[in-house]
This record gives structure tokens, C-alpha cells and sequence, in this order.
């Protein structure tokens, strides 16, 4: 009779559509970051509605597996796309804390109760020491994101009335640590408009840790956020107290290279006095900054967003590519590109086939980093494949293009970012 136990566990899974099974067992054998991706693609996608068990199943497991992925955060850097920063910093939401908040947003529609124990079981993780040499910053705003959905939906009627809500962003507000979390507490507290919560965000800037580098991620933040609170109609004398202690301890303090401009901090200066001075009738002890006061202690150098293009080999092959794109030809407009004709021509296919060689030859020792190497090359093996006219020679530069990236990934480059 052991047949019969296992009669429920056969019925739910002849509930389950086999492709959607086949689909979801090979993903088990993945590393675990792309095992919970495709899982909430799956349960994203709507084709788990009508199997709500199932579906919450699947997310639970994306949620665990994601507690195993490799980086903690989503991370920013850079200021365009040619910086080994911006391209080290893709957010790909392939993190842990991405993920597992994309989870508790998923089971958010199948068991708001289990969302919530879910997010209650993902605290922040410790912040990173950073200095003026780190290019990278973690991006926290899916957290406090998912924070603000759980407090508006994942809270049971009782558990509103005994205030569990509001203690979970109390509670999120109290245990600031870092400038770090200052623009997406801030962005939550003026989605949900909670005065009391902007308030106990002013006094926390007073205390708030503000080393040189966090300062500079920051930049402007927190007086933004200023502006849109007033714009929303909030009260704002706390918070514009806090804003000053916070500016005062920071900008005068020895600061990062990129952020020890004058026109930096005098702007800075000006936009607090512009908030502080629409107090001073009702505050008149409310402070101004001297802007001329408000210079940092010292410099303490820059991090490198590592710049491409700056080996020989590769500005020779960017000034390629420029040509092959439209030749350099003094033209109005979208005119001077080749046209599809003109790029079957002797000329365009001989400076084709001379860059493609420069490509060939190009070494991982002439960059700074493996990184520049193989973000440079397979940008430009794949922008040649697409100028190359349809036909065997297109398809050819496409193969070219997926063996170097085969090849790249086999040889660990990604452990080098």
C-alpha cells in the first residue's frame, strides 16, 4: 500500500506542464545566480498563475539559491561606457541582493505573509570598506524598494494594528550606517510621504558615517532630496538641522580628488543656505555655510575608472572603426555613413580585412587589465560583424565574434574583473 503516499505527490506533478518542468530541471545544474534568474523569469512570466503552490515553490527556491550567488550587490561605477568601471558595474540584477528582493517581490502576488518572512530573512548585508582607489559602490535601492512594498502590502490587519508595519522602516531609519543609504531611504520615505520617518532621517545624518569616498558617491543626494521633500509639501526644519551637521563634518574633512573642485562645494554651500533660509523667520538659529569656508582639509587622490581606447594597438582599431562606419566624409547628417553598396566595395573591404588582422593580433598584455582586453575586442569584432554586408563573409564575422567570447569565458577572464 506505499503506492498510495506517494498518489498525491504523482497528481501535483501531473499538474505541473512538462515543458515547464523541463525547462525549470537543467536550471538546477546552473551556477546559482542564473539557477534563481531563470526561476523568476519563469514565475515572472505569468505561465505559473494557474498553479499558485507551484509557483510559490518556485520562488522560494530561486530565493535560496540566490543567497548562494557570487556578488552581494548590484554595484555602480563609471561615467560612460567606455570605462572598465561602468562595464565591471553592468547592473545585470544577477546579484544576491537583487535577486532575493526580485523573490519577495514575485511571492508578493502568490502569499503576501510568506513575502514578508521572506524579506524579514534577507537583512543588508555589511557594506564594504571603500577609499578613494575603489571604483565601485553598491547600489541599494532594491532593497529599500522592496522594503516600501512590504510595508504597504505584506502586513496582515493585525499586524497593522499592533504597528508592525511602521517599526520595520522605524527600525530601517534607526540602523543607518552609511551615506551610502541616504538617497534610497530617502526616495522611500518620500514615496510613502512619512513625516515622522524624514524627521528620524534628519537626526540620523547627524551621526551617520561619511568617510571621503561614500561623500563623493553620494555627491548631492541629500539636498535633493531636500527639494523634493519641500516640493511634496513635507515639513522640512529637521531635516535641514541634520543636513548641516552632515555638511559640515563632511565637506571640510580631507576629501577624494574628483570632488575637490570649488565650484563644487560652493555649490553645494548655496543650495543648503537656499533651504536654510526659507527658515529663518520661524528658526532664526537655523546656520548658513560660508561657501569660502567650505573647503576639504586635503587631497586624497582618485580611483581609476580605467578609461579604454588608450593602448596604441587599440586607438589605431577604434580610428578603424570610425572609418568603416562612415569614412570620415565631411557630409550633412546620416549621409557621410557608407551605404550598404558602398561597403561592398574594393576599398571598404580591404580597410575591413586590414582591421580584422589588427584585431587577430591584438594581446591581452597590451591593456592595463584582462577586462579592457576583452570588453575592447569583442566590442569591436561584433561592431565590424554588423557593418559586413548580409551573406557568408557577415556570417563568418559573427563567428569570429562568439569563438573570442567562447574562448575568453573559458580562460576565467571573469575571474579577473
Amino acid at each position: 500500500m506505499r503506492w498510495l503516499f506517494l498518489l498525491p505527490l504523482a497528481l501535483i506533478a501531473q499538474d505541473r506542464p512538462k515543458a515547464l518542468v523541463d525547462f525549470l530541471d537543467p536550471t538546477r545544474g546552473l551556477p546559482p545566480e542564473y539557477r534563481a534568474d531563470l526561476a523568476l523569469r519563469l514565475a515572472e512570466s505569468g505561465r505559473l498563475d494557474k498553479h499558485k503552490d507551484w509557483k510559490a515553490e518556485v520562488i522560494e527556491e530561486a530565493f535560496e539559491a540566490a543567497a548562494q550567488a557570487f556578488d552581494p550587490f548590484p554595484l555602480k561605477g563609471g561615467w560612460h561606457t567606455d570605462q572598465r568601471s561602468y562595464v565591471t558595474a553592468a547592473d545585470t540584477k544577477l546579484d544576491r541582493l537583487s535577486l532575493r528582493m526580485r523573490a519577495v517581490t514575485a511571492m508578493m502576488n502568490v502569499d503576501k505573509p510568506r513575502a514578508t518572512a521572506m524579506f524579514l530573512r534577507a537583512p543588508l548585508e555589511p557594506l564594504p570598506a571603500l577609499d578613494c582607489k575603489s571604483p565601485l559602490t553598491p547600489r541599494l535601492n532594491p532593497y529599500y524598494e522592496t522594503m516600501a512594498l512590504v510595508f504597504e502590502k505584506g502586513f496582515t490587519p493585525e499586524q497593522r494594528k499592533r504597528g508592525e508595519h511602521t517599526t520595520l522602516l522605524e527600525s530601517a531609519v534607526a540602523g543607518l550606517q552609511s551615506a551610502l543609504q541616504i538617497e534610497p531611504v530617502g526616495e522611500m520615505v518620500l514615496k510613502l510621504q512619512s513625516q515622522p520617518l524624514l524627521d528620524a532621517l534628519g537626526e540620523k545624518l547627524k551621526q551617520i558615517e561619511r568617510s571621503p569616498r561614500t561623500f563623493a558617491v553620494v555627491q548631492d543626494s541629500p539636498i535633493n532630496l531636500a527639494y523634493k521633500a519641500r516640493n511634496s509639501k513635507l515639513g522640512l526644519l529637521p531635516y535641514v538641522k541634520g543636513l548641516h551637521a552632515y555638511l559640515i563634518d563632511s565637506v571640510p574633512a580631507p576629501q577624494c580628488a574628483r570632488y575637490f573642485d570649488r565650484w563644487k562645494r560652493e555649490s553645494v554651500g548655496a543650495r543648503y543656505n537656499d533651504l536654510a533660509k526659507d527658515f529663518r523667520q520661524t528658526a532664526p538659529d537655523i546656520p548658513l555655510i560660508d561657501p569660502e569656508k567650505f573647503a576639504p582639509e586635503r587631497n586624497l587622490g582618485a580611483w581609476d575608472d580605467g578609461d579604454f581606447w588608450r593602448s596604441p594597438r587599440s586607438k589605431q582599431i577604434l580610428e578603424d572603426l570610425r572609418w568603416l562606419n562612415h569614412g570620415n566624409r565631411d557630409l550633412p547628417g546620416d549621409q557621410r555613413f557608407w551605404t550598404l553598396e558602398e561597403r561592398k566595395s574594393i576599398a571598404w573591404r580591404t580597410r575591413y580585412d586590414e582591421t580584422l588582422r589588427r584585431i587577430e593580433d591584438w594581446k591581452e598584455d597590451e591593456e592595463p587589465q584582462p577586462i579592457d582586453y576583452m570588453w575592447m575586442k569583442s566590442f569591436t569584432l561584433f561592431s565590424l560583424a554588423e557593418k559586413v554586408p548580409p551573406g557568408p563573409a557577415q556570417e563568418a564575422a559573427y563567428r569570429i565574434w562568439l569563438t573570442f567570447l567562447e574562448s575568453s569565458f573559458q580562460t576565467g577572464v571573469r575571474q579577473n574583473t
